[in-house]
């Protein structure tokens, strides 16, 4: 106990968050014409050890996205990723993004895999973007009414 207490405090120290002792992994989804986009970002709260490899659990996915410097193996079950060279790990206290993949179902979540000194493994929820229209929608609606809002509190 106290020493999961003092590594925590030593990532809030090194990395400024006290979001996990260790790497995570968050996520968005949004719907497309060819199924769902899913896009991660892995975040690396680790003191002192690199992220040189990282994998997702699905047997769902076409049209891989990766950052540069970074390759992907696909097998019937996962997609890796993994830098070409020591210069692209995730280092500590840092996070890259441009990990994905095309979905042909919505998946909620998704289990990982990330190899830094040790393994670490966990699940991602993913959080759904909304369509730039739906966005428009929401902004003309939210206008409407407050402009019945006013007109009311005229007549009052």
């Amino acid at each position: 106990m106290i020493r999961t207490t003092l590594l925590s405090l030593l990532v809030l120290a090194v990395c400024g968050s006290a979001q996990s002792a260790g790497p995570y992994v968050t996520g968005t989804y949004k719907p497309l014409a060819q199924g769902y986009g899913v896009e991660f970002t892995v975040h690396n709260e680790l003191a002192s050890a690199s992220i040189a490899f990282w994998e997702i659990l699905t047997d769902d996915a076409s049209d891989i996205s990766l950052p540069d410097h970074w390759i992907y193996y696909q097998d019937f079950r996962t997609v890796d990723w993994q830098a070409d060279s020591t210069a692209y790990w995730i280092k500590p206290c840092a996070e890259l993004g441009g990990f994905g993949f095309i979905s042909q179902a919505q998946t909620s979540s998704y289990y990982w895999f990330v190899m830094a000194a040790q393994s670490y493994t966990g699940s991602v929820t993913l959080e759904l973007v909304p369509e730039p229209s739906a966005l428009l929608a929401m902004a003309a609606a939210l206008s409407t009414l407050t402009l019945c809002h006013l007109r009311r509190r005229r007549r009052s």
